[in-house]
């Protein structure tokens, strides 16, 4: 991709910061000081809890900034300080729904889930990381350079307690509490906070396309990276809005029908309706999902149903033949053969007309927000003719992330790649 290029989709991305879609900021800051109960802590939340003590705006939830069960000058005092920066405390409601407080300022922490260190690396956190967990060691060197080298402390079946006490962490952040109970280690966040009280466990899940953004908005907050996730989220609104605003405008007979799997070799699993983040990206990048109204979440399908559906386009969540660690098609050239021969795929549009697509499952995940442009170019070639994933791409991973990795020559992402100006996107050029 030429700089030239890549100069024509930031301009663009400029342009467009004004037309952020709809909901982009619809979700409540669960952070206490938030008096007014919008998506971040500012004055309007000085003047709300001012209402309050005055009795003219009733008392809200997370009004109680400095949660001591009174709401008073004291919670001003705290708003400002979470405005500032300058708070040594601050109480939040994590992922599970728990109430949880947070020493200031937070410089060691433990990362046990490979989420939690993209979210973290993202916010330009890297050096406050001081502990991994095994996924991070084993498969992500490429896109964790910074961190590949820390000390592990097992998985989420065999967190290892005394490790992570070891290395005196400020907060140890986990994917869900119902992990550690169903893991060899229930116990594990009695026993940090027991052994280390000013060291707090608290849940964290900002892979999910529907709650990314209020996940990690607390999460700036918490480790004091407000002004880097505030840069992040405009950053990606802007060439979200772009996106947005013509997906918008097309009415369903214009969006093709989705059928969306992973490679587990079978083929006989989908998502539902049910299942918003997978639901959410499809219909973002503008299409419509096949599976949509069918009982269940993640379910089994038989062949003749997908026969019967016959959709036009099927992509393929893959995290074995494509992804940061490949630099050849090869793998998924011959499991793409292989899906083709199977007669339930062979026989719909999507196979006739070459739609059938791998992608890497990061890019319907965690990367959610840069799978999306590559999806919405596969499902609008026309439409998104201007759009450059791969730009995009590269922006993400260059300058957000701070990565030496050149997706001219590494990288398998998207397969069959997309053709964008003599190069491809979603594979290496090379």
């Amino acid at each position: 991709m030429n700089i030239e290029a890549l100069g024509i989709v930031i301009v663009a991305v400029c342009m467009s910061l004004a037309l952020m879609p709809a909901g982009a900021s619809d979700f409540t800051l669960e952070i206490f000081g938030n008096a007014n109960m919008d998506d971040t802590i500012d004055e309007l939340d000085i003047e709300y809890v001012q209402g309050i003590i005055d009795g003219t705006n009733d008392e809200t939830e997370l009004a109680d900034a400095n949660y001591d069960g009174v709401i008073d000058e004291k919670d001003i005092e705290q708003i400002r300080k979470i405005i500032d920066g300058t708070d040594d405390m601050i109480t939040f409601i994590d992922y599970d729904g728990s109430v949880e407080s947070v020493h200031k300022p937070v410089n060691r922490i433990v990362s046990t889930y490979t989420y939690h260190t993209w979210a973290l690396s993202m916010l330009g956190a890297d050096d406050k990381i001081v502990a991994i967990d095994e996924t991070v060691k084993k498969d992500q060197d490429k896109i964790f350079p910074k961190t590949k080298d820390l000390p592990s402390i097992g998985s989420w079946s065999e967190y290892d307690a005394e490790k992570i006490l070891e290395l005196n962490p400020d907060v140890v952040i986990i994917y869900t509490r119902d992990w550690l109970t169903e893991g060899s280690n229930p116990n594990l966040e009695k026993t940090i906070e027991t052994f280390y009280p000013n060291c707090t466990v608290f849940a964290c899940m900002p892979r999910d396309i529907t709650l990314m953004r209020s996940e990690m908005a607390k999460l700036y907050y918490v480790i004091g990276a407000k002004e880097t996730g505030i840069e992040l989220f405009e950053w990606i609104d802007g060439y979200l809005g772009q996106i947005s605003e013509r997906v918008d405008s097309l009415p369903d007979g214009d969006k093709p029908r989705v059928f969306r799997t992973d490679n587990d070799q079978t083929f006989f699993h989908t998502y539902t309706g049910n299942m918003g983040e997978w639901q959410t990206i499809i219909e973002q990048a503008g299409g419509l999902n096949v599976a949509k109204d069918l009982e269940g979440n993640f379910i089994e399908i038989e062949p003749e149903w997908i026969i019967e559906s016959n959709p036009d386009i099927i992509i393929v969540g893959d995290s074995k033949t494509i992804g940061y660690s490949k630099d050849s098609t090869t793998e998924a050239e011959a499991y793409l053969e292989t899906l083709l021969s199977n007669p339930a795929i062979a026989t719909t549009n999507a196979a006739k007309e070459g739609h059938v697509y791998l992608i890497d499952m990061k890019f319907l995940m965690a990367e959610w927000f840069i799978g999306l442009p590559y999806l919405a170019k596969l499902l609008h070639p026309d439409l998104f003719e201007d759009l450059d994933p791969e730009a995009i791409h590269k922006e993400y991973l260059n300058r957000i992330r701070g990565l030496d990795y050149d997706l001219d020559r590494e990288g398998v992402f998207v397969y069959p790649p997309i053709v964008i100006d003599d190069g491809l996107a979603g594979a290496p050029d090379t």
